[in-house]
């Protein structure tokens, strides 16, 4: 979910998705509704898309999973870092598990998983602004 939000707001140009037991939450900055930056809150929307409630909140579930290529896998290892790559020219970033027709960037293994979708965001809004 966090790659969803701003400091002030939602970004409304991005989707969230989520696997859940083979099917696909996804959740549109265009459409979300109710998201709080906390990780309760976060498992708490989830869980109500999952109950029914996901056109109110927003997101709709799949059975196939929404990719818009071209993609990244971004993962925590040593290697060819996402610092140099141009991040523009990408329009899904998969953060856990792994999509053979993605490239591959490579983010240090001093941070947490949990950080990737804030280093992304923080990067590419760098590029849109210079």
């Amino acid at each position: 979910m966090a790659s969803l939000l701003l400091s002030h707001g939602v970004r409304r140009d991005a989707a969230a998705v989520f696997e859940h037991s083979g099917r696909y939450v996804v959740v549109s900055g265009e459409r979300v509704r109710h998201l709080r930056p906390d990780q309760d809150s976060a498992e708490g929307y989830i869980r109500a898309v999952l109950h029914g409630k996901a056109s109110h909140l927003g997101a709709v579930i799949k059975d196939e999973l929404p990719l818009h290529e071209p993609c990244l896998n971004v993962t925590i290892s040593d290697g060819a870092d996402i610092f140099g790559l141009d991040l523009r020219k990408y329009n899904s970033f998969i953060y856990s598990g792994r999509l053979d027709e993605c490239d591959t960037g490579f983010i240090g293994p001093e941070l947490p998983l949990q950080a990737l979708p804030a280093i992304v965001n923080i990067l590419l809004d760098r590029m849109l602004v210079s």
